[in-house]
């Protein structure tokens, strides 16, 4: 699959980090679910990727907390903060 394929658009709306529910305690298979919290950065892969392509999205405070206490920020890329958006000037 090409890097064009995968790759989606930042989202200021919303925190664009997936993560697995579920587990074999709760008798279903575990599934994908995007985090709803309003974005506070704009993370970017450090690297371009195959064919020149870099990406980026955007996270909430908590799953910011949550790739720097992993240490998934020094490995992949720098964190810039989100300016929000005026509700009704969407």
């Amino acid at each position: 699959m090409s890097d064009e394929a995968v790759m989606k658009p930042i989202d200021l709306d919303q925190c664009q980090r997936m993560f697995r529910k579920g587990s074999f305690m709760s008798l279903g298979k575990p599934y994908e679910c995007q985090c709803k919290e309003p974005p506070a950065y704009i993370a970017f892969e450090r690297h371009p990727r195959d064919g020149g392509t870099q990406g980026a999205m955007s996270i909430c405070e908590e799953c910011a907390k949550y790739y720097r206490e992993s240490g998934m920020v020094e490995s992949s890329g720098p964190l810039y903060p989100v300016k929000q958006r005026d509700k009704e000037a969407k």
